[in-house]
């Protein structure tokens, strides 16, 4: 197989691979949402004792929910960086502006 046939696949595979991860990107916190509203309805009947951990455990999963984010952001940000090295005119960087 050719070397250009190999980064077009490539190419392609990462882009498959980036939009899946922007999909999880915006389901998580919709996840996480979810969650802790239920809890919150949850314990409305529920013991003092029940009720610590049910927040205990909400907090824990939105803190497991944080680290995932970071991580998802942390292998799109590798995503677009091996994008950019397979073809550089089909990347758009935008460094933003740094406010005073």
């Amino acid at each position: 197989m050719p070397e250009s046939e190999m980064k077009k696949i490539c190419y392609a595979e990462l882009h498959q691979s980036f939009r899946s991860l922007n999909q999880h990107m915006w389901q998580i916190p919709m996840i996480a949402m979810t969650l802790t509203g239920g809890l919150w309805l949850g314990t409305e009947e529920a013991s003092d004792a029940m009720k610590s951990a049910l927040f205990l455990f909400g907090g824990i999963a939105n803190i497991c929910l944080i680290i995932v984010l970071q991580r998802t952001r942390y292998v799109m940000g590798q995503i677009l960086i091996k994008l950019e090295e397979l073809h550089p005119e089909g990347v758009i960087v935008d460094e933003g502006v740094t406010l005073p």
